[in-house]
């Protein structure tokens, strides 16, 4: 495939469409974005959730435009390809398998009343995107949340540094394989800013769960979502430990506070009723990683 105006056009057709099916899935139908007039995140080209004061990124796509297969990011009226030398290539050519909507990771944006901007698994950096955030939060500090290692590779940590004299980049410490990063250490919880972070070693060994009690939401990277329609831990891509990840889910649906809302890295959100139902659901998921753990066909079981 060519990078050029026209395939960068039509990327972006395909992720507003995903952003469609994402947030008006019929697992999580409150999150269906309302058809209110543009707000300012949304002409600086965010997508807006139902959620109010976050708003979806959608990343890069996985490609063989080089002649060999990589993540490519926009630049400009192009793409780039980003050093994801922290994959296997054996992992790379899943994610080349899978649909659009899981192959795009995202990332998200949320903005609170005082005019400060956090981004939770930024997928890329670019100059562009860059722009667009200081265009909505001019003058503020940024900060920066990754849950795990696979987001903070593909985000060139140095060069948000570059383009923000004030940014706190924050990650576990067993994940913080790149750049100049503020490492959360040990089991946590931990209070960052706004956001409480709970440890969820599985996909990787320091994957976080990174929730806002103010906006009820949960942004759970790698360790839950909605995938081809089903509740799912992605055990094929754990690189830790589809046991510790079982255990992680079912210690944060005990004892975490109740937050209404869960972001996925990749797929579909959901919607919790109930402090009840989340148990039932994260529960269901971590059943399904012990039956993969004890399946011997997982590479981290």
């Amino acid at each position: 495939m060519e990078w050029n105006v026209r395939t960068c056009n039509r990327l972006a057709a395909i992720a507003a469409a995903i952003y469609f099916v994402y947030f008006t899935h019929a697992q999580a139908p409150a999150l269906a974005p309302s058809a209110s007039p543009m707000d300012r995140f949304q002409r600086a080209g965010f997508m807006k959730t139902a959620v109010p004061r976050i708003y979806a990124i959608p990343g890069g796509t996985w490609d063989t435009a080089s002649g060999s297969l990589g993540y490519y990011v926009p630049q400009g009226m192009g793409m780039r390809q980003v050093d994801t030398s922290h994959v296997s290539q054996s992992l790379a050519q899943r994610i080349q398998c899978l649909d659009a909507d899981l192959r795009i990771p995202w990332g998200f944006l949320v903005h609170d009343e005082r005019g400060g901007v956090a981004l939770i698994d930024v997928p890329y950096h670019s100059l562009d995107l860059a722009k667009r955030i200081k265009r909505v939060a001019s003058g503020m500090p940024l900060l920066i949340i990754f849950t795990h290692s696979d987001f903070l590779g593909v985000a060139e940590v140095d060069n948000w540094r570059n383009s923000f004299e004030a940014v706190r980049i924050v990650a576990h410490d067993s994940d913080a394989i790149k750049g100049d990063v503020e490492r959360l250490v040990g089991s946590g919880p931990w209070q960052v800013g706004d956001f409480q972070i709970h440890a969820a070693p599985g996909h990787t060994e320091g994957s976080l769960i990174v929730s806002s009690s103010s906006l009820s939401t949960s942004f759970g990277g790698d360790s839950a979502g909605v995938w081809e329609g089903k509740l799912t831990g992605f055990p094929e891509m754990a690189r830790f430990s589809c046991k510790a990840q079982s255990l992680s889910l079912r210690r944060f649906a005990d004892n975490a506070p109740f937050y209404r809302y869960w972001f996925p890295g990749h797929g579909l959100p959901m919607k919790f009723e109930s402090r009840a139902e989340r148990q039932k659901l994260l529960y269901l998921v971590a059943d399904g990683l012990e039956q993969a753990s004890q399946s011997g066909q997982v590479a981290a079981p």
